[in-house]
């Protein structure tokens, strides 16, 4: 029988479930194109766990997809935005499937993260490049040899000690290592994107990265590779190739290799993106970019502090940035330009200068401000200590404290960033508030024509429940059933799930919502939950206090991610609430409480449009209000609902991410037509509308919760 290994590469969080960012697991293709070459795949059944499960299913439905497969051994590609997640699945699997191995691999496996080498969990660690060493740990699987002291580039536990095996030297030449696109292990993303690399290594030695001490040399594939993925692109309609290499523009043969890009794009359908050093850009390379069709690059300032700079191995010509800034934007190439904060060595003053310089000499299309993380593996944690560094043990390990940055310095630094910068520094996304969706019908045949792209999404084992709206007004309600539907659930609710409360009055209605919220937490603590309160009348505040003490995990990632964007108090970010008033009840409400709850969550006003008569009056009222969600009456037109949806544009001109819409069509019209921007849910949602009665029910709710 054939040992069964799994790969299985998480998401970065975030809340808008529409809008996932890519995730390719590019190292995970590696290593199963790898093991095909060398013929391992006949006595190893080795698969990646399928993006729609790792990317949307919460918690509880990723270790049932895992667990029913009953596979032998779990590899896991571990970054620090998902290696906490990542390690609770594996812990729950392993309840399941008492003989699991766990192995990881990943920037986060290295000698010194006690956070990694700790866990019990975890039976095997891949450090540092990992194809060859995988091949190794396969064969020990299938055949018992080599014996894992024997196996470079390794850790394992032993008589309750861990083992670190001697490191393996970086692959000499990487025309050995396969393709996973070219080989069809893995595919485009969602949004038809592809991940490459045309060099491994770095030259560079910034002391807070880890990439540069993965590799002893910098190593190119070969040019033929990059030919390759190209006409890959382009036979499978991808929109843009981001090249990973670490900066790009540092090679001697950059003009071969924009040569080989440009005639495999002579009719620029590829965009482009990459990492550069934008102090080595002069005209000719400028222009070398522009012609292959880069659109975007990302380029490091990180401070214009010399100590700062020099206390992390980091230096710049200034000049020569500006200029290289400069050149690229003339050419229409999109500039996001990063900067630290938090720095050894930087103190409030210097991050202003930084800022200053940038705002002084326009030097960027987008300014990315990033807080400091004391790495593992990298020669900043090394130095730590010596230099004054106070950091947060677990991901994202950001440093709380420097000899010249106060904890409330680096958050008021922070703030000071956004201020100046006029950003929002890892803004939380608004909630999808459609209640209407494609599958089900419910959209009107008038606007079927309109432009919509949501992709279809088939999770092996039903359909991922995205929204449950739970209509508490339309019969009494009982918890033992509210709990049974949450049971029915928790294995099928997304990785960012809606719970949307609706009743005239919610002041009694805390048990309810404990009843169906704390059994999905339970289950699926790494989740992201919005929560959303519809009513009509007042209720107490205290209600949403006691909603987050049973709705949110403080473990959850994203807490500690936002440490520096809150106050200062210990604020819960994977949980939003969101609270829906109507509109035309504005005058009704006492200003006190209304100015508590916007203090506390996210206030959106509500309302129909009938008609195009009067809007001007409404959309006067609704201005200055933190959002707005709005639905049309059934008898207005396509065209009528075009001409308002400009309208609102219009009104809303400064804040257009603040309009929503009920009707999941219409929010598609308003982000790609009126707003210019991507879709707003690049995958249809699932969405249980509930009335309290389990039998009665629509028959998709029955299908999940049964008879």
């Amino acid at each position: 029988m054939k040992v069964k290994v799994l790969l299985m590469q998480l998401p970065v969080h975030q809340f808008n479930f529409g809008g996932i960012r890519a995730n390719i697991p590019l190292a995970a293709g590696y290593l199963k194109a790898m093991a095909a070459q060398e013929g391992l795949l006949d006595e190893v059944d080795l698969d990646i766990l399928d993006p729609d499960s790792a990317d949307l299913l919460g918690d509880a439905g990723v270790i049932e997809t895992i667990a029913n497969r009953g596979i032998d051994v779990l590899g896991i590609t571990c970054y620090c935005w998902n290696v906490t997640r990542s390690l609770y699945i594996a812990q729950e699997l392993k309840k399941r499937l008492p003989r699991l191995k766990v192995i990881v691999g990943g920037p986060e496996i290295t000698p010194d993260n006690p956070y990694i080498l700790s866990k019990s969990v975890v039976d095997l660690g891949v450090i540092n490049e990992g194809e060859k060493t995988f091949l190794e740990l396969l064969r020990y699987f299938v055949k018992g040899t080599p014996p894992l002291q024997e196996i470079q580039g390794l850790f394992f536990r032993e008589g309750g000690r861990v083992v670190i095996t001697p490191p393996r030297p970086s692959i000499s030449n990487l025309a050995e290592v396969p393709s996973p696109y070219l080989t069809r292990v893995i595919g485009p993303s969602r949004d038809r994107s592809i991940w490459i690399e045309t060099v491994r290594g770095c030259r560079f030695h910034c002391e807070y990265c880890y990439y540069y001490k993965m590799f002893t040399q910098t190593l190119a594939f070969p040019m033929e590779r990059l030919a390759q993925h190209l006409e890959y692109a382009r036979e499978n309609k991808v929109s843009e190739v981001y090249i990973m290499d670490p900066t790009f523009n540092d090679r001697r043969d950059l003009e071969q290799v924009c040569e080989t890009i440009q005639k495999h794009n002579l009719d620029r359908t590829l965009r482009f993106h990459t990492e550069l050093r934008a102090d080595l850009v002069d005209e000719k390379m400028a222009d070398l970019f522009a012609a292959c069709n880069f659109k975007s690059v990302e380029v490091g300032l990180q401070s214009v502090n010399p100590e700062a700079l020099k206390n992390v191995g980091r230096r710049h010509n200034l000049d020569r940035f500006l200029k290289g800034v400069h050149l690229l934007k003339e050419r229409d190439i999109h500039v996001a330009v990063g900067i630290i904060v938090g720095l050894p060595g930087d103190d409030l003053s210097t991050v202003s200068e930084t800022v200053k310089f940038l705002m002084d000499n326009r030097a960027y299309s987008e300014v990315q401000v990033f807080h400091l993380s004391v790495l593992p593996g990298t020669v900043l944690r090394a130095n730590a200590e010596k230099l004054g560094l106070k950091y947060q043990p677990e991901p994202p390990y950001y440093v709380l404290e420097t000899e010249t940055l106060s904890g409330n310095e680096l958050r008021r630094a922070q703030e000071y960033c956004a201020e100046r910068l006029g950003i929002d520094i890892d803004p939380i996304e608004l909630p999808s508030m459609t209640a209407y969706t494609t599958r089900r019908g419910w959209i009107r045949q008038d606007l079927q024509g309109l432009p919509v792209n949501p992709v279809p999404l088939c999770v092996p084992g039903g359909e991922t429940v995205t929204k449950v709206i739970v209509e508490l007004d339309a019969q009494r309600q009982d918890p033992s059933q509210m709990r049974r539907l949450a049971g029915s659930l928790k294995t099928r609710i997304a990785n960012c799930f809606t719970a949307w409360f609706k009743g005239r009055d919610l002041s009694s209605e805390s048990g309810l919502i404990e009843a169906f919220l704390f059994p999905l937490v339970q289950a699926n603590p790494h989740a992201l939950f919005n929560i959303i309160l519809e009513t009509e009348n007042p209720f107490p505040v205290e209600l949403l206090g006691e909603i987050l003490a049973y709705a949110a995990y403080p473990g959850q990632f994203l807490n500690a991610y936002h440490l520096f964007c809150s106050d200062g108090e210990n604020l819960i970010f994977s949980t939003q609430v969101t609270v829906v008033l109507p509109w035309d009840k504005e005058g009704q409400w006492e200003e006190e409480w209304l100015d508590a709850l916007e203090e506390t969550v996210l206030v959106l006003w509500s309302g129909r449009i009938s008609t195009e008569k009067g809007l001007k009056k409404i959309l006067r009222s609704l201005q200055n209000k933190q959002g707005v969600l709005v639905d049309f009456h059934p008898d207005l037109d396509r065209e009528a609902i075009r001409r308002v949806l400009y309208q609102i544009k219009a009104a809303f001109s400064e804040d257009p991410e603040g309009v929503l819409f009920r009707e999941a069509q219409v929010q598609q019209i308003w982000s790609q037509e009126v707003c210019e921007r991507g879709p707003s849910c690049e995958i249809e949602e699932r969405v249980i509308v509930y009335d309290g009665n389990l039998e009665a029910s629509d028959r998709r709710l029955r299908r999940f919760i049964g008879p």
